[in-house]
């Protein structure tokens, strides 16, 4: 029968979670605005995320217009996209308590580089938010490492038992003959 494991939530997931809230604002609040601003210039009616010629001709729309309106869509539909992907790896890799500080760390990473990367494609400035992935790559890494330390558990005595094993052993032996071991035969 396979060992149970307890799991064993530690105050520091509180990182996580206000990680979590943070992208929440970050995705729901933050990068929401600028799309509904261009709604409201364009009249682009939800649930319509990219008009299509007709619309576009229909609403009278210039070239700016659209492509104001298709950057600000684009930034927040790719932040959709990548959440719904991140947030779950993410919250299940904080639950270790091993990498609970540094799974937050990452976090907080990718939120403020998200963030960036947002507001920069908003602004024609495009590569900025591209360090968010080492944070990113960095959580993956913690978590694939944590996978296999739990499928291959490593049972070694601790270096205070072996040092201990050992003392007691050169004890015995300063304390009285030592007897050799005949060899295996």
């Amino acid at each position: 029968m396979a060992e149970r494991l307890t799991l064993e939530i530690t105050p520091e997931y509180g990182y996580i979670v206000a990680v979590v809230a943070a992208m929440f604002v970050a995705q729901n609040i933050v990068m929401v605005i600028p799309v509904l601003r261009q709604r409201f210039k364009t009249g682009i009616k939800a649930p319509t995320l990219y008009p299509r010629d007709h619309e576009i001709k229909m609403l009278k729309l210039s070239d700016k217009q659209v492509r104001d309106y298709m950057v600000a869509q684009r930034a927040h539909q790719n932040n959709v996209e990548f959440t719904s992907v991140f947030m779950p790896l993410f919250l299940v890799a904080g639950l270790f308590p091993a990498i609970t500080l540094k799974v937050a760390i990452a976090g907080a990473w990718v939120v403020f580089w998200r963030l960036m990367g947002a507001m920069g494609y908003l602004f024609g400035v495009r590569q900025i938010g591209a360090p968010y992935a080492l944070g990113a790559y960095y959580i993956l890494y913690l978590a694939v490492k944590q996978a296999y330390e739990l499928a291959h558990p490593v049972r070694r005595p601790s270096g205070l038992y072996m040092t201990a094993r050992v003392f007691r052993s050169f004890a015995a032996c300063a304390s009285q003959p030592c007897a050799r071991r005949a060899p295996p035969t």
